[in-house]
C-alpha cells in the first residue's frame, strides 16, 4: 500500500476556502476531505475534526487538555487519520492558525504522504490592509493566547505555498501577492483543475528552510511595490539594528525575511521575520565557522557555505529579502547600511566586539550557553513586538 497523495490548503477568508475545496471536489469525486476547525477550543476545549469521501463521513472532537500541546495534537492526529487513508485522494483543509510549512515539514520527517501542493487560496481585495493593518490573528481565529496577528500568517501561508489562488482582483495586489510569494497566482478558486497542480518539492522545500540559504525572491518595481535583496558580509551592530527595527523606521515595509549576524553574537544565525510593524528576531542555529563538525547541517548548506566562504567571516553573510508598499527602498536599505559595523569598529576585531553592551542578550540568553545546547534551537528564543 502506498501512501496518500495530500494536497494541503490554506486561507485566511471561509469563503474562498469552501469555494476551492467544492472545485477539488467536482473535479475528483473520491477526493477525501479531512480539516480540524479550532473555533471549539473556546467553547469545550475540544478540536473538531471532520472526514468527508466516498462512503466516509466522520465527525470526532478531540480534547484538548491542561498543558496538552496545541500543535502536537494536531499533529499526531494528522498522522494518524492519514494512516488509515493509504492510496487516497486527500485534501487537507488547515485551520486559518495552523501555518503550511509546520504541517508540510512533519509529513516530510513522517515519510507520512506524497504532498503534491501547498495552495493558498487568497482574497486579494482583504490583502492590502490586512497586510498593513496590526489586525490580531483572533478575529480570524481565537486560540487565547496566540500573539500572532494575521498579517504575520498570511505573509507565512504565501511564503511557503506551491500555488496561490485567487479569484480576481486589481493588479496591484496580484503584483504584491507575487512579490511575497516568489510566484505567479492563479485565478483558479473556482477552476477544478487547481487540484491536479503538482508543485511540490520536498527536497527544495526542506532546503529553503534551512538557515543561511538564500532568503532572496528577486527584485520587483511595479504598481508602487518594491522589493529587493540586501546582502552584506560585515557584522551588524547590535544597538543601531534595534533602533531601526524597534523604532518604526523602516517606512511602508511590507515583508523583511532572512538572515542576520550581529557583532555581539558571532556565533549564532539570527532570523529577522519582519511583516508590517511586527517583527521576530530569533537564535536559529550556529553559523558553520563557528561549530567544529558541520556533519549535522543540510549538505545544500555545506555546499552554499563552501561557495562564499571569506577568510575573515567565513560563511557569515546578512541576507535580507525586502517588500515595500508605497515607499523608498533605497532609503530602508541606507537604514540597513548606517546599522553596520564601521570601518574603525571592525578593526577592533571580534574579541572586542563581544565586550560590547548587549541588547539582545536578555531574551536570547548567553551565547556560549546557546552554542552548547546543540543548535539548531527552537522558536522560544525570540523576540515578538
Amino acid at each position: 500500500m502506498a501512501p496518500p497523495t495530500v494536497t494541503l490548503l490554506a486561507s485566511l477568508d471561509p469563503l474562498l476556502r469552501e469555494r476551492a475545496i467544492a472545485a477539488a471536489r467536482t473535479h475528483d469525486a473520491s477526493l477525501v476531505v479531512v480539516r480540524h476547525e479550532l473555533t471549539t477550543l473556546a467553547i469545550d476545549d475540544t478540536v473538531h475534526r471532520r472526514v468527508e469521501g466516498p462512503g466516509r463521513c466522520e465527525d470526532r472532537s478531540l480534547p484538548v487538555e491542561g498543558g496538552c500541546c496545541l500543535s502536537c495534537l494536531l499533529r499526531e492526529d494528522t498522522l494518524s487519520v492519514l494512516a488509515e487513508l493509504e492510496d487516497r485522494s486527500v485534501l487537507l483543509v488547515l485551520p486559518p492558525a495552523v501555518e503550511p510549512a509546520s504541517v508540510a515539514v512533519a509529513l516530510h520527517e513522517h515519510d507520512a504522504a506524497h504532498l503534491t501542493t501547498i495552495a493558498t487560496a487568497l482574497d486579494l481585495s482583504h490583502l492590502e490592509p490586512r497586510l498593513q493593518a496590526p489586525e490580531p490573528l483572533a478575529a480570524i481565529e481565537d486560540l487565547g493566547d496566540d500573539p500572532r496577528t494575521a498579517a504575520e500568517v498570511l505573509a507565512r501561508q504565501l511564503a511557503h505555498s506551491d500555488l496561490v489562488l485567487h479569484s480576481g482582483g486589481p493588479e496591484r495586489a496580484v503584483t504584491l501577492a507575487a512579490a511575497l510569494s516568489g510566484l505567479q497566482p492563479q485565478r483558479m478558486v473556482d477552476d477544478p483543475r487547481w487540484i491536479t497542480i503538482g508543485l511540490h518539492d520536498g527536497e527544495a522545500f526542506i532546503t529553503r528552510l534551512q538557515a543561511g540559504m538564500p532568503a532572496c525572491r528577486g527584485s520587483v518595481r511595479a504598481h508602487g511595490i518594491a522589493q529587493r535583496c540586501w546582502h552584506r558580509r560585515r557584522p551588524l551592530h547590535p544597538g543601531r539594528l534595534l533602533e531601526v527595527v524597534e523604532g518604526g523606521l523602516l517606512e511602508g515595509l511590507v515583508r523583511a525575511q532572512g538572515w542576520l549576524w550581529v557583532a555581539t553574537r558571532p556565533g549564532t544565525v539570527l532570523e529577522l521575520d519582519a511583516v508590517g510593524t511586527s517583527f521576530e528576531l530569533g537564535a536559529v542555529d550556529a553559523w558553520l565557522d563557528a561549530v567544529v563538525e558541520h556533519r549535522g547541517a543540510h549538505p545544500r548548506r555545506r555546499e552554499l557555505a563552501g561557495r562564499r566562504w571569506d577568510p575573515y567571516y567565513g560563511d557569515r553573510v546578512q541576507d535580507l529579502s525586502l517588500t515595500i508598499l508605497d515607499g523608498d527602498i533605497d532609503e530602508v536599505v541606507r537604514l540597513l547600511d548606517a546599522c553596520l559595523l564601521t570601518d574603525e569598529e571592525l578593526a577592533q576585531g571580534a574579541e572586542v566586539w563581544r565586550t560590547w553592551p548587549d541588547p539582545l542578550a536578555p531574551w536570547l540568553g548567553d551565547e556560549d550557553e546557546l552554542l552548547a545546547t546543540n543548535l539548531p534551537i527552537d522558536s522560544e528564543g525570540r523576540r515578538e513586538t
